[in-house]
């Protein structure tokens, strides 16, 4: 299963929304995709980093009652869901087998990690030129994940600005999604 946080844009009280990008979207597109997608949605202005706590008691409620492999959880989000995708795993890893933040919106990088973010698999993306979410603080985070050992892929994008959610058409992703169990 993919849990999708998606960007401010798609905020709101229309779910239909949450289909116009993303894994969401891709799911839509293929008629094999391998994933269940769960994609929640915030109200307008408000903030994923404010919902951790709804948003592992909605996982907790699907998992009980869906049957879904609770080793192959992962998260992803988009800006707004970046930053989302970011902070519940970091107040939340016990949930997921990896994530993929992309064109994550500023974060306070912690100043020590949790252990299982620091071995988590986590494939990070960001358009070189992104006027929104600048580069240099999504690798920041990335940078003190290194710092304290952990080893995780970062993609930039050459040339590309803030929409980049285009990397939810890649197989790639969803090949390295399937090739990771929670640890």
């Amino acid at each position: 299963m993919i849990l999708f946080l998606h960007g401010s844009s798609l905020r709101g009280e229309n779910l239909d929304l949450v289909k116009e990008y993303g894994p969401t979207w891709v799911a839509e597109q293929r008629n094999n995709f391998p994933f269940i997608v769960l994609a929640p949605q915030c109200f307008q202005n408000e903030d994923w980093i404010n919902k951790t706590d709804i948003l592992a008691a909605l996982l907790d409620e699907v998992l009980k009652k869906y049957r879904i492999d609770q080793d192959r959880v992962y998260l992803t989000g988009t800006s707004l869901g970046g930053r989302g995708t970011w902070t519940f795993a970091c107040q939340h890893p016990e949930y997921f087998a990896s994530i993929a933040p992309l064109a994550s919106a500023s974060l306070k990088v912690p100043e020590t990690w949790n252990k299982k973010m620091l071995t988590m698999p986590i494939w990070a993306f960001h358009g070189e030129k992104d006027p929104i979410a600048p580069l240099k603080k999504h690798k920041a985070i990335i940078d003190a994940l290194c710092d304290q050992g952990s080893t995780p892929r970062f993609t930039i994008l050459p040339n590309q600005g803030h929409e980049i959610a285009g990397i939810y058409k890649n197989q790639a992703l969803y090949d390295w999604f399937l090739a990771n169990t929670r640890r």
